[in-house]
């Protein structure tokens, strides 16, 4: 390789380097990179945002079933279908994940009195609703 060619090619070479430094050191390359960032942030923010809605219909039609049932004549089938129900709703938003295992506990015991009688099972069980409505007032509709 001659001289000139090699001299060519070093110039060409920091000409390169020198057109994406300043590219990307820009200020509107870096505009857009924020713009892109916040537009992901805001797109994640507003999926999270659905998913919470979405969860809270969901929870608050299977407590309200749940509660229509006549405490006399529940059977455990329909508790199991209610925490069934719980257990389908996919993904739990992170705020409500005490609600979810506090709704499935409560379901639990609710089993537990109905399989036994034990009345101590079925107050643990509405304590626990109760609890919930109070704490999550869009639970009952």
């Amino acid at each position: 390789m001659s001289k000139k060619l090699k001299i060519l090619l070093f110039l060409l070479a920091i000409a390169v380097f020198l057109f994406f430094y300043l590219l990307f050191t820009s200020e509107s390359f870096k505009q857009e990179a924020s713009d892109r960032t916040s537009d992901t942030v805001k797109k994640s923010t507003e999926a999270k945002e659905q998913i919470t809605a979405n969860y809270k219909i969901s929870v608050a039609k299977i407590v309200n079933d749940y509660l229509r049932l006549e405490t006399g004549s529940t059977t455990i089938s329909q508790v199991e279908s209610a925490k069934e129900n719980l257990f389908n709703l996919k993904p739990v938003p992170a705020e409500l994940r005490d609600l979810h295992l506090n709704l499935v506990m409560a379901f639990n015991k609710m089993e537990d009195y109905l399989a036994g009688k034990n009345n101590e099972a079925r107050e643990e069980s509405e304590k626990i609703i109760n609890q919930a409505k109070s704490d999550y007032s869009w639970l009952i509709k």
